[in-house]
């Protein structure tokens, strides 16, 4: 994951910081192996930002210091979701695999868990990003370059975290794929 993910996550940062050179980031890694993957992956592509700064386990305190996350797809985006946060999500797959499975077992036109929830497109998604960055790049610059479009995007994720208030999304989840397995 580290080594389809991260490189675009990099690409995001290094464009974004450009047009914004007072731009501060952070990396959560869950270990210091981790890191040094991380580290590995960014010597590969060009070297690590000097804007970047890494973090080893504290998730949640790098989310919630930010004004904006380049998020991997995944549960992470839940995370996110409950600090409000405002995000672009992103996740490259597999070309091989994808084209020959993924894209038969999954139809979702939406993919991001937050947008999931919604019922609708709540923050921008590129599951799978497929070819340039391009366009992952130029929703990560309109997050970081707009505050109406954070602020818009932190009122609609409000809304999705309030969903899961006072709820108990592991049992409940439990449930539902109990239920349906029974179903099949």
């Amino acid at each position: 994951e580290f080594e389809r993910v991260f490189p675009l996550q990099l690409e995001m940062l290094r464009a974004v910081s450009a047009e914004h050179p007072a731009l501060r980031a952070q990396v959560s890694a869950i270990s210091d192996r981790a890191l040094a993957q991380l580290r590995e992956v960014a010597r590969l592509c060009g070297g690590w930002p000097a804007n970047l700064e890494a973090v080893v386990g504290d998730v949640d305190a790098v989310i919630g210091a930010s004004d904006a996350v380049f998020a991997c797809s995944g549960t992470v985006t839940l995370r996110v979701t409950r600090h409000r946060k405002p995000m672009v999500v992103v996740y490259r797959v597999e070309p091989v695999g994808y084209a020959l499975i993924g894209k038969r077992l999954v139809s979702a036109k939406d993919r991001a868990l937050p947008n999931l929830a919604a019922g609708r497109r709540v923050v921008p998604e590129f599951i799978p990003l497929e070819g340039p960055a391009t366009p992952a790049i130029d929703a990560a610059r309109e997050l970081v370059g707009s505050a109406a479009v954070r602020e818009a995007q932190t009122a609609e994720l409000d809304r999705v975290a309030r969903l899961f208030e006072g709820r108990r999304a592991a049992e409940e989840a439990a449930e539902k794929i109990e239920r349906f397995l029974d179903t099949r």
